[in-house]
């Protein structure tokens, strides 16, 4: 049996719905119950009490279009596999979610509002060109716009310095060059 939206009915008597007021009640708790503190659930420690009314997860299922909100609200929705919070009164969205990250002594990770930091060690020589350094060289993904900023030092321990060529910052990788054959830490900066 379902939830019935038309009990009781009127002039009818509380004692003869009993059942289907029942079995909305029920059907109340199995809705709600999905990824939410059950209505009749008692949790160790704080008790149901304590967690009415909680989550214990939220899921956002991917919708077709940007979500519509008045003036008071925020919202948090998932586009195309990916997560955006809508500030409250004028609508912007915020990338929440991006790239999977990559943990390591080479990575990157995605930072909330769309910014991208992807870091590294690279052999580098001293050639007036510098040498090229490519993310996808390294086991990372190219940034899909941007790259903004990249930033080096020296890595040998010895007293050398290393540089990024100016100009050189691309979504694919980034030129540096050393006063002696090196390897450089980069953190490089993107969207």
């Amino acid at each position: 049996m379902t939830f019935d939206p038309t009990i009781p009915k009127a002039l009818q008597l509380i004692s003869s719905s009993q059942g289907p007021i029942q079995t909305n009640f029920n059907q109340s708790n199995i809705i709600m119950g999905v990824d939410h503190v059950n209505f009749d659930e008692t949790l160790p420690a704080a008790g149901a009490a304590g967690n009415a009314g909680k989550h214990y997860q939220v899921r956002i299922i991917d919708q077709a279009g940007v979500p519509t909100t008045n003036a008071t609200e925020i919202a948090l929705h998932s586009l195309a596999g990916v997560l955006y919070f809508r500030k409250i009164s004028n609508g912007t969205d915020i990338q929440m979610s991006g790239p999977d990250p990559v943990a390591g002594a080479t990575g990157q990770t995605f930072l909330p509002g769309g910014l991208i930091m992807k870091w590294g060690t690279s052999a580098i020589g001293t050639g007036g060109g510098g040498t090229n350094v490519t993310f996808i060289g390294v086991g990372l993904t190219n940034f899909p716009t941007t790259c903004f900023k990249v930033f080096v030092t020296s890595w040998d321990g010895n007293a050398h310095y290393a540089t990024v060529i100016p100009g050189t910052e691309a979504i694919t990788g980034f030129n540096a060059r050393a006063d002696a054959a090196i390897s450089i830490n980069w953190l490089a900066i993107g969207n």
